[in-house]
């Protein structure tokens, strides 16, 4: 695996199962504590896979979920957006349908804490490949400036 995944929990010890099952897995982590560091994260890097928690204090995953969909700054290849990003919600409270109404919203798949570490790495696998078929699928945008075409 050659992933990289942006992980929001606000709970130090959920991060680190996270952070060393997905290393293990072969990935490359970001760690976030707070949904508001989420957007600047964003700009500054493109992530195969986003790991969220759905309450935290400040910005819950909800609102962070919520925005990374909107979210529409380019990245390599220039026909992706961001907001393409697969989003996994692990989350403790399944409370009131919180789950599902993340998958409404925009969660790609949700697991419940406690969860099997081997069950987030197949998921988050899943999630990779069905990014990347996504995306080489996806047909060319024109580019800005005409159409040239690049040849290798």
């Amino acid at each position: 695996m050659t992933g990289k995944a942006l992980i929001i929990d606000d709970d130090e010890a959920v991060r680190f199962v996270v952070r060393q099952a997905l290393i293990d897995d072969g990935w490359t982590v970001v760690e976030l504590d707070d949904g508001s560091e989420a957007e600047p994260s964003f700009a500054a890097n493109a992530f195969d896979l986003v790991v969220l928690d759905l309450y935290m204090p400040g910005m819950n995953g909800f609102e962070v979920l919520r925005r990374l969909r909107r979210y529409k700054a380019l990245t390599a290849p220039a026909w992706k957006t961001r907001a393409d990003v697969p989003v996994l919600v692990v989350s403790g409270e399944a409370q009131e349908g919180g789950l599902s109404f993340a998958q409404r919203v925009g969660a790609n798949a949700c697991l419940s804490k406690p969860f099997d570490v081997s069950e987030l790495q197949r998921t988050a696998r899943e999630l990779f490949q069905v990014g990347r078929r996504r995306v080489l699928a996806a047909p060319p945008r024109a580019r800005p400036g005409g159409s040239k075409k690049e040849t290798s």
